[in-house]
């Protein structure tokens, strides 16, 4: 990273970024609303602008954890034989469906159903044909705080498409495995033990990383206001 990306992420993570709940309680600049300049009823923390903005978070939220994403998908497009050369992150686009005799690979795909089932939509989905398995993995870039959360979440969200993929599909086993890193690049333990799951090697966890920290940097950037800071 360029030397003031690193000193960027660092007054982010040392939370003093001049937010407007920065500027009131710790400036005590009492004049300044602390809410969220682009409009949310929460007070305008670093936490808030990393991860808990609701005008971020379909577009600007949303890229930063399709970063994470690809990465995985590539890595697991390219360990499965499926594509044959692989290619910096920023510029792996991955394709709805790669499959050869053994894998098939899905990305961000709905799952149909006979039953409804509302969360049915991971974002990788893969099918092994010879041991009849499919692992459902979802990703998610939450703030710190909520790195069990998350995980717990996400791994109760898919039971019920679990269940259903087993039975129609006719498969004997289906997991899902949550890949959870906060967005200023926290690597909780889990987060280690499902990429071995996935029999991946356990250094892709930086280059997860260091897009998620650049991404964060770019957001909070962005939501200053300030995209040369």
């Amino acid at each position: 990273m360029f030397p003031e990306t690193e000193g960027f992420l660092v007054a982010i993570q040392d939370q003093v970024i001049p937010t407007n709940n920065y500027k009131r309680f710790i400036l005590k600049n009492l004049q300044q609303s602390d809410k969220c300049r682009y409009g949310c009823q929460d007070s305008e923390t670093i936490q808030h602008v990393t991860g808990g903005c609701q005008a971020f978070a379909p577009t600007d939220y949303k890229e930063r954890h399709d970063i994470a994403a690809k990465i995985i998908h590539q890595e697991l497009a390219y360990k499965f034989k499926l594509i044959e050369c692989k290619l910096q992150y920023y510029k792996y686009t991955p394709q709805c469906v790669l499959e050869n005799d053994k894998y098939k690979l899905y990305w961000d795909r709905t799952v149909l159903t006979d039953q409804y089932v509302k969360q049915n939509r991971p974002d990788i989905i893969i099918v092994d044909k010879d041991a009849q398995k499919v692992t459902l993995i979802d990703v998610a870039i939450p703030n710190s705080n909520n790195l069990t959360y998350k995980h717990n979440e996400k791994v109760a969200k898919y039971r019920e498409l679990e269940f259903q993929i087993k039975r129609q599909w006719k498969m004997k086993y289906v997991e899902t495995i949550p890949i959870i890193m906060s967005s200023t690049g926290v690597i909780p333990r889990r987060l280690l033990e499902n990429i071995k799951a996935l029999e991946l090697s356990e250094n892709i966890y930086k280059i997860i990383q260091k897009g998620v920290l650049l991404a964060t940097a770019r957001i909070v950037r962005k939501f200053m206001g300030n995209a040369s800071t």
